[in-house]
């Protein structure tokens, strides 16, 4: 997995959902809270602090339990957070539901650069809203939705965003999700459209058949 990086800010670590909450309440810039026992109810009280923060710019909530109530409420503060700019939630148990509510939030963002919801059974549905709500978003330049079960539904969504409408996304891994021969030959056609991205991963062997 490539991933964007805000090196001029260090990761602070937390362990437990009070300790995430108090981090971002202090003004840390990057606040680092993977696998720290966070539900639905704790990124309830994360989201209703980061909608008016004004410091922090990096989050991660990786292998939490956080599910699709959690996608709601972080899609509803990316439609009021200035300065979020990373937002990792690898293996967070978002599922379709809530990766939609996300994209929702992608559409009224205009700050997040980098979006990472790899292993999340978000399947072709959340694939495609994701993929829809590219359209009206001109800030994102990288989006893992790695291992998800895509499959080629969403290949063919991204494809028709790629090709047509967006034109600031540069890395996108759809990488593990399914996509056959089918779904490679939509989106390699849809790269010949975009000048923008310049890494795509997902079925290497396809991707080489397509292009060459």
């Amino acid at each position: 997995m490539v991933e964007l990086v805000l090196d001029d800010l260090d990761w602070e670590h937390a362990a437990t959902l009070g300790e995430a909450l108090g981090l971002i309440r202090s003004g840390k810039a990057a606040v680092e809270a993977t696998g720290a026992g966070i539900d639905e109810d704790g990124v309830l009280q994360i989201a209703k602090l980061l909608e008016n923060n004004e410091t922090c710019r990096k989050l991660n909530l990786s292998a939490n339990n956080i599910g699709e109530a959690g996608g709601q409420y972080l899609g509803g503060m990316l439609k009021k957070n200035k300065v979020l700019e990373y937002l990792h939630l690898w293996g967070a148990k978002i599922g379709p539901l809530g990766a939609s509510f996300i994209g929702d939030g992608l559409k009224e963002n205009s700050t997040l650069k980098s979006l990472a919801m790899g292993n999340n059974d978000i399947a072709t549905m959340g694939a495609h809203t994701l993929a829809k709500s590219l359209r009206d978003n001109s800030a994102l330049t990288f989006l893992d939705i790695s291992e998800n079960e895509c499959g080629d539904g969403g290949a063919l969504a991204f494809a028709d965003t790629l090709k047509d409408f967006n034109r600031t996304l540069e890395h996108l891994d759809l990488s593990d999700n399914e996509i056959t021969e089918f779904g490679a030959r939509c989106l390699a056609r849809a790269l010949k459209e975009n000048n923008v991205i310049t890494e795509l991963t997902y079925v290497a062997c396809f991707l080489f058949i397509c292009l060459f």
